[in-house]
């Protein structure tokens, strides 16, 4: 699932029929969203996990900062944990972004 934040349109980000089909055969499901600073300050970030999340009331749901180096993590991580703490979802870090960077196959 990816949020407007993504760029992506609404229909090509979202898709009920995979979501519950992915939630009702799986053990373990979860969603996980990628949030930035702004998103969280206008409360987009909030209406549009709450549109997609509003009916698997019990699915774990995770937050990771958008963040391509570690500069751009740190400008989103502490809104993302705060967010995370307000909200009762799980914080989750892009540890391979700070260890790594931005490199592809790590």
């Amino acid at each position: 699932m990816k949020l407007s934040n993504s760029g992506e349109k609404y229909n090509k980000r979202v898709n009920f029929k995979a979501i519950s089909s992915i939630i009702n055969n799986s053990n373990k499901s979860f969603f996980k969203f990628v949030l930035d600073k702004n998103s969280i300050i206008s409360l987009k970030a909030l209406q549009e996990i709450e549109d997609i999340t509003k009916n698997y009331k019990n699915t774990p749901i995770y937050c990771m900062p958008l963040g391509e180096d570690n500069s751009e993590l740190k400008i989103n991580d502490e809104a993302v944990i705060s967010f995370c703490k307000k909200n009762g979802f799980i914080y989750s870090d892009r540890v391979h972004i700070r260890v790594w960077g931005n490199r592809i196959g790590v």
